[in-house]
């Protein structure tokens, strides 16, 4: 009752909230100050006392315990990431920032999809693959950061906060992973620099994405996901949240729900226009936090996570605790598994829609037609 109680308020409201917790939390202050005490040799844009004023605002106005504010200035500040490869890089073009382990299976199809609605940098950081994801990038004439650490989500938002801060200002960026392909309708044949451009014309400096849960409704080989994973369910619903208005629904929430009022929250921001105030501070939005309000869902991301095939990887996850509340997402995807049959859980029901591209896009409720903004 209390958390939607303050959801509800004012943003200013909000910030003032967390600002008093801040104050009267002595570890976390201590925390936040650790940013005028380090600096980093790689990335010198990070030092400058401009970007660390804005850094400490939002650490005092996140809701971070005293030891994520410690584990994430650590990360950012620390010489742990570094650039191995030079490719491709064009300052006119919008760059893709991505963090990568292991994706061998779906680079591939990654780059086909970008290369087909538009152009564009690629920009990846790699951490610790064993496999042929580093020379797949390479292929793919990618710039390639290398981070040896131990992946923890917020070691990632500090990592790909080094290599944003390198960008010029004015630089569009997408912020995505290898299992997600940005969509909008019209994709099919209005490229992305075009709506860039529709953007640029219309003020928008960020727009948020609905992450469309793509599944099969039987078993099928993992080499082939994006012509058996055809299928999305329908049904999401807009809430108010501390610096946005979350989006919920789709698979994940009909058949893998916490309980107790706790969903997958599927609204990201990916796409931003860089200035010297915006950062990536949480894997679904920026500060500083009223963009995010003003972000329209102008995009999908078609999300494919192949639950069926990659149990071994979601055993690793919850066992390692390493991504978000102890990874206590991934240790929902095992539980159901354990205790119901695949073809329960991704059965097509009522709501479920086949993908046919726009003409399913444009079923979506809570999607914008970006193809408005020329008319």
């Amino acid at each position: 009752m209390i958390q939607n109680m303050i959801c509800s308020l004012p943003l200013s409201f909000k910030i003032a909230i967390a600002q008093t917790r801040t104050i009267l939390n002595p570890q976390k202050r201590q925390a936040i100050a650790l940013v005028d005490k380090l600096s980093s040799k790689y990335f010198p844009r990070i030092n400058d006392q401009g970007y660390k004023k804005e850094l400490k605002s939002f650490l005092s106005e996140s809701f971070y315990s005293a030891e994520e504010v410690k584990d994430y200035v650590k990360s950012l500040y620390d010489d742990e990431v570094y650039i191995d490869h030079q490719g491709k890089y064009d300052d006119k073009l919008p760059t893709i920032i991505c963090v990568v382990k292991n994706e061998e299976q779906k680079l591939n199809n990654f780059f086909a999809h970008y290369e087909q609605i538009g152009k564009f940098n690629y920009v990846f950081i790699d951490n610790l693959s064993t496999d042929m994801t580093y020379q797949i990038l390479l292929n793919n004439n990618a710039t390639v950061y290398k981070s040896e650490q131990k992946f923890t989500t917020n070691r990632k938002l500090a990592w790909i906060n080094k290599v944003y801060s390198t960008l010029s200002n004015g630089s569009w960026v997408l912020l995505l992973d290898a299992d997600e392909l940005l969509t909008y309708c019209g994709f099919e044949s209005i490229k992305f620099n075009n709506i860039i451009n529709s953007f640029e014309k219309n003020n928008i400096r960020i727009a948020s994405a609905l992450m469309i849960d793509m599944f099969s409704n039987e078993k099928s080989e993992s080499k082939d996901y994006l012509k058996n994973y055809r299928y999305f369910e329908n049904k999401f619903h807009v809430e108010k949240s501390y610096y946005f208005n979350s989006i919920y629904g789709g698979i994940r929430e009909r058949e893998f729900s916490f309980g107790k009022g706790r969903c997958f929250l599927i609204k990201k921001h990916p796409v931003v226009k860089k200035d010297n105030k915006t950062m990536l501070i949480h894997c679904h939005y920026i500060y500083p936090f009223n963009r995010n309000f003003e972000a329209k869902t102008y995009f999908g991301l078609l999300h494919y996570k192949l639950f069926d095939k990659e149990i071994k990887k979601y055993q690793k996850i919850a066992e390692s605790g390493s991504y978000g509340n102890n990874s206590v997402e991934y240790k929902q995807y095992l539980s159901i598994f354990k205790n119901k049959k695949y073809e329960d859980i991704f059965q097509v029901d009522a709501d479920t829609v086949l993908f046919k591209g726009t003409q399913s896009l444009t079923k979506i409720d809570c999607l914008e037609d970006v193809r408005n903004l020329e008319k």
